[in-house]
């Protein structure tokens, strides 16, 4: 029955490139709104942060051990939208890397980085306000300037040394290498490529008539030997989401 229906090219991110990653294009105007609402989400980060900088910095009245962690914080967030966030934009909504594997690993480092300097500062942050609480008359003497620098630095130096030696020295890429030889080793592989198989074949069978690709895809999950008769609906609907928007009105299989 498959043989009868054409189904629509698989379009990859790099033709000429073996293993190449698969393409799932949207709509123009799907990918429009994206852009927009992605975009705008950067902006705000970048200005946003901006403001409360430019306040913390100039204004006198604002120079406290309190703000001071606030605009450090309001600085992470900053470089986040400014280094992370347009190039994550352009990668969910092409679905594509295209700035070079160099800069792939750049751009993980400084996404790590800067989320863990906000993550600090968000501790050190509320540690600050629980003493402000808990003790307001000794607060003054315990959270002062000098400490407020020492959490400021904490919170950049662990996340960048961090984001540094795991990635530039390869080890993430050497740790997911040996586990995935270990899944491979304990049988798994057939599971895993099974998965990948499944999403490959729900992104080219999402243009298919509704009433036509369901018992294909069925006797296609069937000879993966996976398993899969065990999904539920949910599951499986939260799968097709992953890949495009397809209608289901009831199980793929009874």
């Amino acid at each position: 029955m498959a043989s009868n229906i054409s189904q629509p090219a698989v379009q990859l991110c790099y033709e000429n490139v073996n293993g190449s990653c698969i393409k799932v294009p949207y709509s123009p105007g799907s990918r429009v709104i994206l852009y927009a609402v992605f975009g705008l989400g950067s902006l705000l980060a970048l200005f946003g942060n901006l403001l409360v900088m430019t306040s913390v910095l100039h204004f006198k009245q604002l120079h406290s051990p309190t703000n001071f962690l606030i605009a450090s914080l309001a600085c992470a967030d900053f470089l986040l939208g400014m280094t992370v966030m347009p190039f994550s934009m352009v990668r969910s909504v092409e679905s594509c890397w295209y700035f070079g594997a160099q800069f792939c690993t750049l751009h993980i480092c400084f996404d790590v980085a800067f989320c863990f300097a906000s993550l600090f500062h968000l501790c050190f942050i509320s540690i600050d306000r629980y003493i402000a609480v808990t003790d307001p008359l000794v607060y003054p003497t315990k959270f002062t300037v000098p400490v407020s620098g020492v959490c400021i630095s904490i919170s950049w130096v662990l996340p960048v040394l961090y984001s540094g030696a795991v990635f530039y020295t390869g080890v993430s890429d050497d740790g997911m290498e040996d586990l995935v030889e270990t899944n491979v080793e304990e049988s798994s592989s057939p599971k895993i490529s099974g998965y990948c198989h499944l999403a490959t074949l729900m992104a080219i069978v999402k243009e298919t008539p509704h009433t036509t690709w369901r018992l294909e895809v069925a006797e296609e999950l069937e000879s993966l030997g996976i398993g899969l008769r065990q999904w539920n609906h949910m599951a499986l609907m939260r799968l097709v989401a992953l890949v495009g928007t397809v209608r289901i009105s009831g199980p793929v299989w009874d």
